[in-house]
């Protein structure tokens, strides 16, 4: 890890996956924030890139129920922090 951590964001993991063997590149990209994953996009491709998918996991709105909110909760704990968010992208 980087001795130079301004916030979450710049110490990110990202992980990138090449999901083609032809030019343009495609990129299967992961990581716990949506910017890390955009900032990996841009250093990956210099001329550019086209989203193909997008996905960030949201915690949302707490249900009135007090059961489902500990069904949440417990779900979360489970969850893999570093693959909140994920982005597909082609190169220019």
């Amino acid at each position: 890890m980087p001795l130079l951590c301004l916030g979450l964001v710049a110490c990110a993991q990202v992980s990138v996956r090449r999901v083609n063997t032809v030019e343009p590149a495609s990129y299967e990209l992961r990581a716990s924030h949506m910017q890390a994953l955009e900032r990996e996009a841009e250093q990956r491709c210099p001329k550019g890139f086209e989203v193909t998918r997008r996905a960030e996991l949201k915690e949302g709105l707490e249900p009135d129920w007090r059961g489902a909110r500990w069904w949440n909760l417990g779900l979360l704990r489970l969850d893999d922090e570093g693959n909140r968010a994920q982005l597909a992208v082609t190169c220019r």
